[in-house]
């Protein structure tokens, strides 16, 4: 996938979760170290910056450029809103997604460095377009990784 349509397939995907099914901003959650994010992704990342909206919490991690930054997003969410953000992924852009375990919770992915789990009550959303381009093969391996260090 180009680097075009991989910003894309981020740009859309975060925008596809609808905030009206969502309760208020998972604030139980802290934002990883950009110490564990640039040693499990491989990047070299500033300390997150947060920001809260009445329904979700996102750490955004500065890179050297806009496409080398790190975001990941807490959200409450509910299975139907899960699977109808992932349909939606797959129509709109037609991304070949692919369907994952994270420590047994529903997961997907387009494979470009972003990976979308599902624990029962929260969504948790990692885009890392960065890793996706500069590591396609590896990608979704490290994405996966650093998730396991947030459940």
């Amino acid at each position: 996938m180009k680097p075009r349509a991989v910003v894309g397939v981020f740009l859309a995907a975060g925008a596809l979760t609808s905030p009206a099914t969502a309760a208020t901003a998972p604030k139980s959650w802290t934002c990883p170290l950009a110490s564990i994010v640039n040693s499990t992704l491989g990047v070299h990342v500033g300390a997150p910056k947060t920001t809260t909206t009445p329904f979700s919490k996102t750490c955004t991690y500065p890179g050297p450029t806009s496409l080398s930054s790190i975001s990941i997003t807490f959200q409450k969410d509910d299975a139907s809103q899960f699977a109808t953000d992932e349909q939606a992924t797959v129509k709109l852009l037609g991304a070949a997604v692919k369907n994952v375990k994270v420590r047994g919770d529903a997961a997907w992915t387009t494979g470009t460095g972003d990976l979308y789990i599902f624990d029962g009550k929260e969504q948790i959303k990692i885009h890392a377009l960065s890793v996706g381009v500069t590591s396609p093969k590896t990608a979704t391996a490290k994405v996966e990784a650093l998730a396991d260090k947030l459940l």
